[in-house]
């Protein structure tokens, strides 16, 4: 013997369909999924398995089945504990083709490298059951132009050559790629924030299966809460925090439930809401650090440099990292999480109320109180005065 080589393989009928979904061994699976970025928080990028280990079962616990790795090949030894802890993986490739995003990215190296890299990555992957999708890139900038055409019709064509038993996909930001032809370069069409238009893609593509590749992405900060309660999407700021209430997004994206809405209106897509997992978005938060917005910082009280907000409209602001997440930096659960896991475990008895109610200054006021359950129904009971011999209070 001059060399072997030992592979854990897993044996297993993986279909996407217009219709109806996705089956896995001949059965209709709802993807419940998040786009897991490869740091962990405080602990950093360099790998930590076990703490990986602890995201998933955090994540299994929620009712999530599904990751994308954004958006970026992962880790092995993320691949390894998809494999044991039952989770479907989204493999993704490039986060930009050869129209960069920043200075300094994988553009200046796609003409070398693209190919290169790509095989690289099926060749180190393919051997694992978990991958169902191979993904060819997260909103590149040629989703509308010829040359993203040839370029999505060359990843897939390799992704073919080198395993044909998995379909490919890209995350599309442009809503114009559903219909312009790039969609004709992938296997499923993922489609990015885009609730409202699953219904009109499938019109336009009745064979091809579509997703939500990623959704939602709403912005909170675990346990604050502002008032008043502002029902503005754009709402919610103060004191370099996001309010936990959960009704807070940037322009692009919305409230879990209007994805909810979007996914039961066209059922005939998987059934997938890859929302943000953690709160960093690292670079680009660290490239905004001296350039917050004023406003987000009024909670009723005046900043510690007012008069430079009022001057500026800006401030310094010592920003490390940015509010979008299910879960926070620590792997806590914020609000969020529970609305996912009523959606997600419709059998799982469960109910989660927010904000807490012991609040000082606000005696006699009215508190918005929101609830999370995977009941048919809730009921909330006012508060009653009780009289005990040896106290007097309220419940």
């Amino acid at each position: 013997m001059v060399d072997s080589y030992e592979t854990p393989f897993g044996i297993r009928t993986i279909q996407f369909t217009a219709d109806n979904g996705f089956l896995l061994n001949g059965k209709r699976v709802p993807l419940n999924g998040v786009c897991d970025h490869h740091d962990l928080g405080a602990l950093g990028a360099a790998i930590n398995t076990r703490a990986l280990e602890r995201q998933i079962q955090i994540l299994k616990e929620m009712g999530c089945n599904a990751i994308r790795t954004s958006h970026n090949p992962p880790a092995p030894e993320l691949l390894d504990l998809c494999d044991r802890l039952g989770m479907v993986v989204m493999d993704e490739s490039f986060d930009c083709w050869k129209r960069g995003k920043s200075g300094n990215d994988y553009h200046l190296l796609w003409d070398d490298w693209h190919e290169k890299d790509w095989r690289a990555e099926l060749h180190r992957d393919r051997n694992h059951p978990c991958i169902i999708l191979w993904s060819i890139g997260n909103e590149v900038g040629e989703q509308d132009s010829p040359a993203g055409l040839e370029i999505a019709a060359e990843l897939t064509r390799i992704a073919h050559e080198e395993d044909p038993t998995r379909p490919t996909t890209a995350a599309c930001s442009d809503g114009r790629a559903a219909f312009n032809g790039f969609q004709k370069h992938m296997d499923v069409f993922g489609y990015n924030y885009k609730p409202t238009e699953y219904g009109r893609a499938h019109e336009a593509n009745p064979g091809l299966p579509i997703f939500g590749s990623e959704t939602a992405s709403c912005v909170s900060s675990r346990g604050e809460y502002f008032f008043p309660v502002s029902t503005d999407k754009n709402g919610g700021k103060a004191d370099f925090q996001m309010s936990s209430y959960d009704l807070y997004a940037p322009p692009w994206a919305t409230p879990p439930d209007w994805e909810f809405k979007g996914q039961d209106e066209f059922p005939m897509s998987p059934a997938i809401c890859l929302d943000r997992l953690r709160l960093s978005r690292r670079a680009d938060a660290l490239q905004r650090r001296h350039e917050q917005p004023a406003e987000f910082h009024r909670s009723g009280r005046e900043s510690p440099d007012a008069k430079g907000m009022e001057a500026l409209g800006r401030i310094k602001v010592p920003s490390r990292s940015s509010y979008f997440g299910i879960i926070d930096l620590a792997g806590f659960p914020k609000d969020r999480y529970y609305i996912y896991q009523a959606r997600w475990r419709p059998d799982f008895p469960m109910a989660h109320i927010l904000p807490h109610w012991n609040w000082p200054d606000r005696v006699g006021q009215i508190t918005p109180v929101h609830v999370y359950t995977s009941g048919d129904s809730a009921e909330l009971f006012p508060e009653r005065q009780v009289t005990r011999p040896e106290e007097k209070g309220t419940i």
